[in-house]
């Protein structure tokens, strides 16, 4: 049985995005309950040398429904850091919105992809060019699922009292 790229893609990317949301909330209680403040949490990172958890939240976005619009209109140019969201909920209403977008995607809206053209560019340098699908599959989806974990990791190392379910989010089981 073969699945469709909208199908191997877009659901993971709407559950782990719910989960982030959810995340955040529990993150905005924490910091209410223990007196830390938000920007703490938010420039808090694992190591001096990687990205705070603003970036990493914000990170799932742009390589979710930023990357698959970005391999529709054949060119994937990430924004620079400094425009990203910073707050909390900031991060929620682009993540609300990302699943928004991501729900109204049709699988005919990934079906031209195998194929196509996608240059990616990080500051006006050219960094590459990718297939479509290949970027989408190779690319976006493990950048996605490393900053949603790593944004996870974050809060428990904060000492966050969350696990595994909140980190898998809503499960799509079979109704």
């Amino acid at each position: 049985m073969s699945i469709s790229l909208h199908e191997a893609i877009v659901p993971g990317f709407i559950q782990t995005l719910g989960a982030l949301d959810n995340l955040l909330d529990k993150a905005a209680a924490w910091c209410a309950e223990t007196g830390n403040a938000a920007e703490d949490v938010c420039s808090k990172r694992i190591a001096p040398d990687m990205f705070d958890f603003a970036y990493q939240v914000n990170s799932c976005s742009l390589h979710s429904i930023g990357a698959i619009r970005g391999a529709i209109n054949g060119k994937f140019v990430p924004p620079a850091k400094d425009d990203m969201p910073r707050d909390f909920g900031a991060m929620q209403a682009t993540i609300r919105e990302s699943i928004a977008a991501l729900k109204a995607l049709e699988p005919a809206d990934l079906d031209g992809l195998a194929g196509k053209d996608v240059v990616f560019e990080v500051r006006g340098n050219h960094i590459g060019t990718f297939e479509g699908q290949s970027f989408l599959l190779t690319f976006s989806q493990p950048n996605f699922y490393f900053h949603a974990t790593t944004a996870y990791d974050i809060l428990r190392g904060l000492g966050m009292g969350i696990g595994k379910l909140d980190y898998l989010g809503e499960l799509n089981l079979r109704k």
